[in-house]
Order: C-alpha cells, then sequence, then structure tokens
C-alpha cells in the first residue's frame, strides 16, 4: 500500500501514448507523448508546488519502473483541478 502526505500523480495520467483505459486522466489535446516522474516534479514545482519522487510500478504497467510524485498542497484542490494545471503546464514547457 502507497503511504502518502498528498496527492500522487503518475506519469501515465499525462501520456498520449496511452489510452484511457491504460490510465490516461486527460483528452489527447492536453497529453504529452512519454513523460517521466521527472518532467512531472518540474512541472509541478513551476506551479509552485512541493513534490517528492518516488521510485515505482503503476499498477497496470507493473514490469516498468515509472515512478510517481507527491504533490503537497497548502491550498485546497481537487485531484482533477492540479492533473489539469500539471497538463497545461508540461504542454508550456514543450515536453
Amino acid at each position: 500500500m502507497i503511504k502518502k502526505d498528498g496527492i500522487i500523480l503518475w506519469p501515465v495520467y499525462f501520456d498520449a501514448k496511452s489510452s484511457r483505459e491504460a490510465g490516461r486522466r486527460i483528452p489527447l489535446s492536453l497529453a504529452v507523448t512519454r513523460p517521466s516522474a521527472e518532467d512531472l516534479m518540474h512541472a509541478c514545482r513551476k506551479l509552485g508546488f512541493d513534490v517528492e519522487r518516488v521510485d515505482a510500478c503503476h499498477p497496470r504497467t507493473w514490469y516498468r519502473k515509472s515512478g510517481y510524485v507527491v504533490v503537497k498542497t497548502a491550498r485546497r484542490i481537487s485531484k482533477q483541478d492540479l492533473i489539469k494545471k500539471v497538463a497545461e503546464e508540461l504542454r508550456r514547457v514543450g515536453k
């Protein structure tokens, strides 16, 4: 079980190569190609969030160690709103 102090974001949430069934959580218009946990970490930091990177495997892709980030927020924000903001930042920086 994953213990967390914030909101967990997996790179597959933002991957244009992944289907919704495989775990993508945003529309293709906001998705980027093969983001890494490092890319997510940089995007979250640019947005002003405190971030921690963790090495792990997404449950649907247990054979590929992609890692994830835990975003610690001081303000109340829903996970879906956070995902959308991070996706927009990833597109802005050109990942």
